[in-house]
């Protein structure tokens, strides 16, 4: 699968970057509703044109655009929204902040920074199902190589593992999980990261056995 090519139609994109490193970004989304965004914890693709930009959703919020006044209360639904108030969510940001966990260039993923960062205005996708399992088996077996980036860049990583590892388990298969709760623990030990690695299989059996 050309991964590049799947995630080039614009209009499939939720959204699009609006500042970026080398080590995180954000992306404001086109439409503020559940069905259009993705969650806390949850995998996303910027597409760089030379490459893909994979990215773990630690964060967002929703505001007003600046110079625009506070919003009024409708005492509405959503659905009543859309239908009797259209365009009143033009001037509101949704903004999402992933930090950058790997990369998809020549046919391959990479689960480590990527090389470049993603440029303003770059379209993100919410990835499907057998890109989130390329993603982790694209070697033939358990990648998660980019678990200790959360621990090196966040100050409290704990809550974002717990939504993240309930949302990898719609994506394995019963008999992976214990096989993914064994592995999470290998890239800690290289570092010597013993500790970490004592927390992190402690979350993943508890997020990944009660999923």
């Amino acid at each position: 699968m050309d991964w590049i090519s799947k995630y080039s139609e614009v209009d499939n994109a939720f959204g699009e970057v609006i500042a970026s490193t080398h080590e995180n970004f954000t992306v404001r989304a086109y439409k503020p509703w559940y069905e259009n965004t993705p969650e806390y914890g949850s995998i996303i693709v910027v597409n760089c044109e030379q490459l893909l930009i994979i990215g773990l959703v630690y964060g967002s919020k929703m505001e007003t655009e600046p110079g625009f006044p506070t919003p009024i209360l409708l005492k509405r639904m959503r659905k009543d929204i859309e239908r009797d108030f259209a365009g009143i969510m033009d001037n509101i940001m949704d903004v999402y902040n992933a930090l950058s966990i790997g990369f998809y260039s020549n046919q391959t993923i990479f689960q480590r920074r990527p090389p470049r960062k993603p440029i303003i205005h770059d379209p993100a996708f919410i990835p499907s199902r057998e890109f989130i399992r390329e993603f982790y088996f694209s070697t033939g077996s358990l990648r998660v190589d980019y678990l200790p980036t959360l621990f090196r860049s966040l100050s409290s990583p704990i809550p974002l593992l717990e939504a993240h590892f309930t949302y990898i388990s719609q994506y394995l298969e019963e008999e992976e999980v214990l096989e993914f709760i064994k592995g999470v623990i290998k890239p800690f030990q290289e570092l010597d990261m013993e500790n970490e690695a004592i927390i992190v299989k402690r979350i993943a059996s508890k997020n990944l056995l009660k999923s």
